[in-house]
């Protein structure tokens, strides 16, 4: 958006949407369960950087906007743990779902980091912040680029 020539720095805005879905079952030893899952997400950042030869700090807030949807279900087909499950109390089966809307999970996020380059070697370290999970993550990268 912004070149950042000079002292200036530059301003960068980012857009992207994905989307992952798919289904894990399990039918083991007289139990057998199964979730299935999907996932929309919508993101908004922007963010500044200087470069100072080899070294570029950066700084950005990202919008996370997601829907999703998961249904699961269970079941004891093995007599012994049915009864075992019903002596207990426990129910022998089951099944659920749940679901969220693109209003109801927005998440905002400030992250920041640095990269180096040098020659063939791009070494990245960078943090973030959760606002609405109050979750720290990081992540280091080292790429070899031509």
């Amino acid at each position: 958006m912004l070149k950042g020539e000079g002292a200036w720095p530059q301003l960068s805005l980012g857009f992207g949407y994905y989307f992952i879905n798919g289904k894990v079952s399990l039918d083991k030893d007289g139990v057998k369960a199964g979730v299935d899952y999907s996932s929309h997400t919508m993101f908004g950042q922007v963010q500044l950087s200087k470069t100072f030869l080899f070294f570029t700090p950066y700084v950005g807030f990202r919008g996370i906007f997601s829907k999703n949807s998961t249904d699961w279900a269970w079941s004891a087909t093995d007599k012994r743990i049915s009864d075992a499950a019903s002596y207990v109390g426990a129910a022998a089966s089951g099944k659920g779902n749940a679901s969220s809307n693109w209003g109801d999970n927005f998440i905002p996020q400030i992250y920041g980091g640095f990269g180096l380059k040098i020659s063939f070697l791009a070494i990245n370290i960078a943090g973030a912040y959760d606002f609405k999970n109050s979750i720290w993550n990081g992540n280091f990268s080292l790429r070899f680029q031509m």
